[in-house]
């Protein structure tokens, strides 16, 4: 469109808004998926780097539109020693953002989803209340993940999920998990050269419909039942990493 955004045109950032609105209500409903959606959708047709970039902020953004109704939930426990483990290695990721070859990141994005993917069809479970040592060995993978893609928020979720932690304290912790990371990432990423003035500014556009993508997907987390929300977690750990194969194989 001009150079304040990546989009090249009105319809890009059509699209990109009506992407963001879906992933927002599923961001609200769950408290994860949001970027493994956005990643998925929309970095085949725009800058994949800056896609990634984008949803990081929005990813702060969206937990601190949805901390004020998180905070009580949140499992301390459980957010230490995913943060300890997560914070260093997202610095790696997103070094090896900045410097692997096009072709290296699908290799590397595609065999952490297909793990994901077996993982959510084999529905595994974990013993519940798990101890931190091994908390922190799922941050750390998910850090990576999260530092090099944006995408490592789905490992938690099926760790968690698969160690029967509640959907509201599942929803809690990662939102507070994000804000914290995220801020992480933006640091290390501004260091590598990442962001510029049209990534921000692209991200201010579409916040209004993130957050009314929040909103939306509050109210069902409020109405249905844990039962309901936590198939929608299995169904959306099943999707979210065929999608991202999907997109790969079509780039």
């Amino acid at each position: 469109m001009n150079e304040w955004l990546f989009t090249a045109n009105l319809w890009e950032l059509a699209g990109l808004s009506t992407v963001v609105l879906a992933a927002g209500i599923v961001r609200g409903a769950i408290g994860f998926g949001f970027s493994a959606l956005v990643v998925a959708a929309c970095s085949f047709w725009l800058p994949p780097i800056a896609v990634v970039a984008l949803v990081v902020i929005l990813e702060m953004i969206a937990s601190l539109l949805m901390w004020r109704g998180v905070r009580a939930d949140v499992k301390t426990e459980v957010l230490a020693p995913l943060l300890l483990g997560g914070i260093p290695t997202i610095l790696l990721g997103v070094w090896l953002l900045s410097w692997t070859p096009p072709d290296w990141q699908q290799l590397i994005i595609a065999s952490y989803l297909v793990v994901v993917a077996l993982a959510s069809l084999l529905e595994i479970k974990l013993k519940p209340n798990p101890q931190a040592g091994r908390i922190g060995v799922v941050g750390a993978i998910s850090g990576l993940y999260n530092g090099f893609a944006g995408i490592g928020g789905v490992f938690i979720a099926l760790f968690l999920n698969a160690s029967r932690v509640t959907v509201r304290d599942l929803r809690a912790t990662m939102t507070v998990y994000f804000l914290l990371c995220e801020a992480v990432f933006c640091v290390g990423a501004w260091w590598n050269g990442v962001y510029n003035m049209a990534i921000i500014m692209t991200a201010l556009l579409v916040v209004a419909p993130m957050g009314l993508g929040i909103w939306l997907g509050t109210h069902l987390f409020d109405q249905l039942p844990e039962r309901v929300l936590r198939r929608g977690v299995l169904l959306a750990l099943l999707l979210l990493p065929l999608l991202g194969l999907i997109k790969m194989g079509l780039s």
